[in-house]
């Protein structure tokens, strides 16, 4: 088991960050944590450019309109191809929503950019988006050659989870560079969601990485009571079983309505990043 002063997520969605928190390896909030990244060497490219055109007003598009639980509008950055699915409810304007959007990524930005310098060792992980084809060798060996190259003197350890059927034997890549299977595909109401099945990538974590966690005391309660009261508001309505239920048939008259849309022209058949 290895020891890092860190550790962060490169992407491709909220389900790394959800793992690494789960293992007990990330205690901050972080710019690409809640993103969906077009790939592992566009992550690191972005920190490398200091995020040259994050969030940019009139550079996002409206990709997607998520229903039931989520009711959230999602956004694609045009030119980098970065998308924003949790940033933007539909029960506020985009107007509203967007400056105090940018303001919590600037300070997510500055906080990553204070952690890492600060750090000797660092641990990145990026889970593939599951339908994707596995990144080459060469993109795993350029994204960590971006990162130490942007962070000189840091030793940046790299963790590239691919979907696997079957678990596999760990494959060494390069120095400081593996790749890992895992089957992390999760199936609701039949068919595949859109979220991960974070479980077995953070228990793949937790054997082999430890964080020393920079908090005190204090700090450590605080941030476990507003997550404990964040849960018991998101599943308050799940385990009811009418609603749990109502839920579920919402998700598929909204997928129904989505794919008959997309057969009439309505909306574009290529759908966000993180479906």
């Amino acid at each position: 088991m290895q020891n890092y002063d860190m550790a962060f997520s490169l992407g491709f969605s909220c389900g790394c960050s959800r793992a690494l928190r789960k293992a007990g390896l990330q205690f901050a909030s972080y710019p690409l944590d809640w993103t969906g990244s077009p790939g592992i060497v566009a992550s690191a490219r972005m920190i490398a450019s200091d995020f040259a055109g994050w969030l940019e007003r009139d550079d996002l598009e409206l990709v997607d309109i998520r229903a039931g639980r989520f009711g959230n509008r999602i956004y694609r950055s045009r030119r980098t191809r970065f998308g924003f699915p949790h940033e933007f409810s539909s029960f506020l304007t985009f107007d509203e929503a967007y400056e105090p959007t940018v303001e919590k990524h600037r300070r997510r930005i500055e906080r990553l950019m204070a952690h890492v310098r600060a750090a000797k060792r660092v641990l990145v992980a990026y889970v593939e988006r599951p339908i994707n084809p596995i990144a080459a060798d060469a993109d795993l060996i350029e994204t960590k050659r971006i990162l130490e190259e942007k962070f000189p003197g840091v030793a940046f350890e790299l963790v590239y989870f691919f979907q696997g059927e079957e678990p596999t034997a760990d494959c060494p890549i390069a120095p400081g560079i593996t790749a890992v299977a895992r089957d992390y595909r999760q199936i609701v109401n039949g068919e595949i969601w859109h979220e991960i099945d974070y479980g077995s990538i953070a228990a793949w974590l937790q054997v082999h990485a430890t964080v020393t966690d920079p908090r005190s005391d204090e700090e450590k309660a605080a941030y476990a009571a507003t997550k404990a009261a964040e849960k018991h508001r998101r599943f308050a309505g799940e385990r009811n079983p009418f609603r749990r239920k109502l839920n579920e048939i919402e998700y598929k008259l909204y997928r129904h309505l989505d794919a008959i849309l997309q057969k009439k022209g309505v909306l574009p058949r290529e759908k966000a990043l993180w479906f």
